[in-house]
């Protein structure tokens, strides 16, 4: 979900641009749009206004089986974008072809190329407007908020843990996927995260902290004996989901993660700091903290997003 919604505001960002030229349809945001502000009552994933057939057929994912859907899906996207290439009056563009860095919609070029033809599709994840997503992130931020009532069950509830504490920091922990991804170099134990969370307390002494740890796989209780801890209602052990466990930490006043575009998502959309953890012998600091998520290209130029 964190790739498509960063991915999503590239593209949003570079269509706001062009409103009375461009009709922007994002297929691959499809799964996703009965969870957020800006698609929810729009599930074609149209902007800057609905496509009503395609709204329609969108809606028809929910009646489909999972084990199909999936398939389904990506068959259908890449039909989409194969039809681009073959039909009169449509053209398609690949993110990295003949072996380019990828698709920069910084300037006006692409728009240059997208205006030959009426209908062009385009598919790829090297495709980036970082300048375009500073210029619109306020109206980025409210678009992808999660809808009501899943935003606002998260910051009644955020709001009540502020009620016996200071700061409300976030911890995403990631074990499912991340102890395979890249030889598991951001794969970190609990334990790791247990003594993480200990340094935060000892840097920010001088407040109330509690923890609202999230995660994709079950958490022993057990080990985060002594921290002042609850779990997102989002995370494995409250069998919550993942769109419960974004607004909630969107919510939190900073968040403990790994590299990851589903906690620098959330970090962007609630407009708070990240504290990222790149390494298991890092010894945190508060000059590690990252204030402009998703906006500073220093931070961006690392791979993270």
């Amino acid at each position: 979900m964190g790739n498509q919604i960063i991915r999503a505001a590239h593209w949003l960002a570079w269509a706001m641009d062009y409103p009375d030229d461009i009709r922007l349809v994002n297929l691959a945001f499809w799964p996703y749009a009965s969870s957020f502000q800006g698609t929810v009552d729009w599930p074609g994933c149209a902007y800057p206004s609905a496509i009503k057939g395609l709204d329609d057929l969108a809606r028809l994912r929910s009646h489909l089986p999972g084990w199909f859907l999936d398939k389904a899906e990506r068959r259908f996207q890449h039909l989409v974008h194969a039809v681009g290439a073959v039909l009169p009056g449509m053209q398609r563009l690949d993110d990295c072809p003949d072996g380019a860095a990828g698709i920069n919609l910084d300037g006006d070029d692409f728009y240059q190329r997208v205006v030959l033809k009426r209908v062009t599709t385009c598919a790829g994840w090297n495709i980036t407007g970082w300048s375009r997503v500073r210029h619109h992130q306020n109206e980025l931020r409210a678009f992808f908020r999660p809808h009501n009532p899943v935003a606002a069950k998260a910051a009644a509830f955020v709001a009540g843990l502020r009620e016996r504490c200071d700061r409300v920091v976030g911890v995403f922990i990631r074990q499912g996927d991340y102890m395979t991804w890249q030889g598991g170099r951001f794969g970190f134990s609990t334990l790791h995260y247990v003594r993480w969370m200990r340094q935060v307390l000892d840097i920010e002494s001088g407040h109330r902290v509690c923890f609202l740890i999230t995660s994709d796989t079950w958490q022993d209780p057990g080990q985060f004996a002594g921290l002042p801890y609850v779990f997102s209602n989002g995370s494995k052990n409250a069998g919550g989901s993942a769109i419960t466990s974004f607004a909630e930490m969107s919510e939190c006043d900073l968040i403990l993660t790994p590299p990851s575009t589903f906690s620098s998502a959330a970090a962007f959309v609630g407009k708070c700091p990240l504290w990222p953890v790149v390494r298991p012998d890092q010894s945190l600091s508060s000059d590690q903290i990252e204030h402009n998520v998703l906006l500073d290209e220093a931070i961006s130029s690392k791979g993270w997003f």
